[in-house]
C-alpha cells in the first residue's frame, strides 16, 4: 500500500490486496420463514475474503446458498476495509461469474469454508467493478492520541485528525493524465 500521507489519491489496488477481508455492504430483501421476499429491502454487510484484485475490479469467490448472493448480482455495493488505522470505501457494481476456469485459477483453500471445491456446482466469483471510493488514515491511537490532545492544548499545535482522499479509478486516472 502506498502511504496515504505521500500520495493523497490512491488507486483500487493501493488500498485492497488479495486475501484482505473485505465487508460488501448490497440492499437485501427481507425474506420470511420460507425464504420468499417480503417487506423492504434494507442494507446488509457481510465479510468476504478478496482473491484477486486486477485493475478497478476486486473479485471473492462466495456460495450461491448464501441468500444473499443471488439478491447481489447487478447492484450496486459498497466493499470497507480496515488495515490498521488505514480506511477504505469503494463503491462499484457487483455482478457474479461461474466461468469453471476461473474458479479453478482464483481458487483458495480458504473457500472450503463455504463449498467443497472448485468443481462445486455452487461457487460463484464476486466481481465488484468499482467506480470510486475514499480512503483515511486515522490519527494516532491510545498514548498518540492523547499526546496529541495534550499538544493541542498546551502548545495550542493542531491535533492529528488523520488524512483523506480520493481512490481512483484506471478511467479516473486517465482522463487526469495531461494529454501530449
Amino acid at each position: 500500500m502506498i502511504a496515504p500521507e505521500k500520495d493523497p489519491q490512491l488507486a483500487v489496488g493501493d488500498v485492497v490486496s488479495s486475501g484482505d477481508v473485505l465487508m460488501v455492504t448490497s440492499s437485501a430483501r427481507a425474506r420470511d420463514a420460507l425464504g420468499q421476499p417480503e417487506g423492504p429491502d434494507l442494507l446488509s454487510a457481510r465479510p468476504i475474503t478478496s482473491v484477486e484484485v486486477m485493475g478497478d475490479r476486486v473479485s471473492a469467490l462466495v456460495s450461491v446458498k448464501a441468500p444473499w448472493v443471488a439478491d447481489v448480482d447487478g447492484q450496486t455495493v459498497v466493499l470497507t476495509h480496515d488495515r490498521g488505522g488505514r480506511y477504505a470505501a469503494l463503491t462499484g457494481t457487483a455482478t457474479l461469474d461461474d466461468t469453471p476456469e476461473r474458479v479453478v485459477r482464483l481458487w483458495t483453500h480458504a473457500a472450503e469454508a463455504f463449498v467443497s471445491g472448485p468443481d462445486d456446482p455452487d461457487v460463484r466469483i464476486l466481481d465488484v467493478e468499482v467506480m470510486g471510493g475514499e480512503w483515511w488514515r486515522a490519527p494516532a491511537t491510545g498514548i498518540g492520541t492523547a499526546l496529541s490532545v495534550v499538544g493541542e492544548i498546551v502548545l495550542g499545535r493542531p491535533a492529528d485528525g488523520g488524512t483523506r482522499g480520493p481512490v481512483v479509478t484506471e478511467d479516473d486516472a486517465e482522463l487526469a493524465a495531461p494529454q501530449t
